[in-house]
């Protein structure tokens, strides 16, 4: 922060001398009208967003069937919730900041009259479908905030037009869509950077001090919600520093850059004050964090082992091609003077993020939401190309931005319809209950958590599992034991039956894990295949693509195996089984 004032101040001292004058950014650049019929656009624009992302939202909540969402971490983003329940406001979790998690808890507040309490811990399970629905509509207030947002930035890079087409493809880009119907923070994240690149280009157009405020207030926000969201910061120090070596236009004094600051620690400080007050704890989940992001998941970090081609092939394919759109945007901002420095902010930032999460040892499709609103921004600006060339070449390029929203709708909707469905965890225990006598094991990799069939109602994992509160829910659905990818202990405990999901398995076995494959080859010889559902997982497989996990959350693949030979058992077993079925 100190290089960027000393650089400000041995700039500003050479265009004192060069410059004389400096005429205003209003009277050197009207800005023209936004006609009427944009503004319907956008309306257009956003019912669709809305419809897309409401369709499907009452997906995997939890039930009488499971306590908890089959979203593994929608349980996080009601820990606000707990808290405010017990008149606490220190969420106790810092895995990252806690602006959503108040958002959250806040919400629920309200919608319950002011009355968030529980005359008996019984009422837990009747609540927590409740609240994680909450959840999900501040995620799509949230989403549709975003496409706003991206319309308003690319507005003020490239115009109204490009603005809308910006929009449109926020509001279709299937990323998007999927991960606006879980109530989680990534969705959160993106709107708040969003709204930091949108003031950090107002300040290359109007360097004022409201603006750096404005941007240092949507900074601190973004951090707040997760911590890395603080990044962007660099956008509107990009754009002070580009001020800076324009000639011809206004700059603004360096303490701008101590009110962006400030705001951002004040906005951070507000909305996640527990984070200081409560540092003892925020250490420990940090550190945990930024060791996690570091060491990464086995068998994912090696079955993807360059996260940087990760990501590209992630972002590609769950924008249908956007990417490409947005590299050609880019190209076509960065060669037009008059785009150049404003597409720059967008670009830096782009760039950071790209790095971050690249090299990050984590490998979640989600991580790139953020870059979202930038893909569609640059996409938009890609028509500019040939805008002014003849009207064969306008018509074509008019007809690839069709397609680009035309494909990205078409999958997003399917997505959409896919959600609506009944979960095929849910559809398991029918499958289970007609192959599995009732008093007869399964095996399972995992503890029951969002993976497989809710062999029990609470099926947080292990974590959740063994916390006393949730554990005194516990009702075994199905005698079940955890085997994980062990093929002697399988072959040991010879359970009637087996069942496994892609969560548990898939990415062993990419990476040709040999206790894996060796769980595999035992049940092919020793059971049988009765039932397999493939994911309905739009896009999964097209180009050979092995979608990230957080992409398959709602479209599992799962399979279930019964002893060829099972043991023999006692007349006195024999009895019950054939009374249980």
């Amino acid at each position: 922060m100190t290089a960027v004032v000393f650089y400000h101040n041995r700039i500003s001292a050479k265009r004192a001398v060069m410059t004389p004058q400096l005429q205003p950014e209003e009277t050197r650049t009207q800005k023209k009208a936004t006609p009427n019929r944009a503004w319907t656009g956008l309306a257009a624009i956003l019912m669709a967003a809305a419809v897309l992302r409401y369709i499907g939202i009452h997906w995997g909540l939890p039930s009488e069937l499971h306590m908890f969402s089959y979203h593994p971490d929608e349980f996080h983003s009601l820990r606000g919730v707990f808290a405010l329940m017990t008149g606490d406001l220190n969420p106790h979790f810092f895995n990252y900041g806690s602006l959503y998690l108040y958002l959250v808890a806040f919400s629920c507040l309200i919608l319950s009259g002011g009355q968030l309490s529980l005359t008996s811990f019984d009422q837990l399970p009747r609540m927590l479908p409740e609240w994680t629905m909450i959840g999900r509509d501040v995620t799509l207030v949230a989403a549709l905030l975003t496409v706003l947002a991206v319309y308003a930035l690319a507005r003020a890079i490239a115009g109204h037009r490009q603005g809308l087409l910006a929009a449109a493809l926020c509001a279709v880009f299937p990323l998007h869509v999927l991960h606006s119907h879980y109530a989680t923070v990534d969705v959160t994240q993106a709107l708040m950077t969003t709204v930091a690149l949108l003031m950090a280009v107002r300040i290359y157009q109007a360097p004022r001090q409201r603006n750096y405020v404005l941007a240092g207030l949507a900074v601190g926000l973004a951090a707040s919600v997760k911590y890395n969201g603080g990044l962007v910061l660099l956008a509107p120090l990009c754009a002070h520093l580009l001020l800076l070596r324009q000639t011809d236009r206004p700059s603004a004094p360096a303490r701008h850059l101590w009110w962006l600051v400030g705001m951002a620690a004040v906005a951070f400080l507000l909305t996640s004050p527990y984070t200081v007050l409560d540092w003892t704890h925020a250490k420990q989940d940090i550190a945990y964090e930024l060791r996690h992001m570091r060491e990464g998941e086995w068998p994912a970090k090696e079955a993807d082992p360059n996260g940087y081609w990760f990501h590209a092939v992630n972002l590609t394919m769950t924008t249908c091609g956007g990417t490409f759109f947005a590299l050609l945007g880019a190209w076509t901002l960065l060669r037009d003077r008059q785009y150049r420095s404003r597409a720059l902010i967008l670009l830096v930032f782009g760039l950071l993020w790209v790095v971050i999460i690249g090299a990050s040892g984590v490998r979640y499709g989600r991580y790139a939401l953020p870059l979202v609103p930038v893909v569609a921004v640059l996409a938009a600006a890609a028509p500019l190309l040939v805008w002014r060339s003849r009207s064969e070449v306008k018509i074509a390029a008019i007809l690839m931005m069709a397609a680009l929203v035309s494909v990205n709708t078409y999958y997003s909707a399917s997505l959409s319809q896919q959600l609506m469905q009944p979960d095929d965890r849910d559809r398991a225990l029918w499958v289970i209950a007609d192959y599995v006598p009732k008093t007869s094991d399964i095996g399972t990799v995992w503890e029951p958590w969002f993976q497989s069939p809710p062999l029990d109602y609470v099926n947080g994992g292990t974590m959740l599992r063994q916390n006393p509160l949730w554990q005194a829910f516990s009702r075994q659905i199905r005698a079940h034991r955890t085997l994980g990818l062990d093929p002697q202990a399988l072959q040991e405990a010879a359970p009637y039956a087996f069942v496994h999901s892609n969560f548990e398995v898939r990415d062993a076995l990419r990476v040709g894990h040999h206790h894996a494959q060796e769980v595999m080859e035992v049940l092919s010889e020793q059971y049988s295949l009765v039932w397999h559902n493939p994911t309905r997982a739009p896009l999964a497989g097209m180009l050979g693509w092995a979608p990230p996990q957080d992409w398959l959350y709602p479209f599992p693949e799962l399979a279930l195996w019964v002893r060829q030979q099972p043991p023999v058992q006692s007349d006195e077993n024999d009895t019950s089984l054939h009374e249980a079925n």
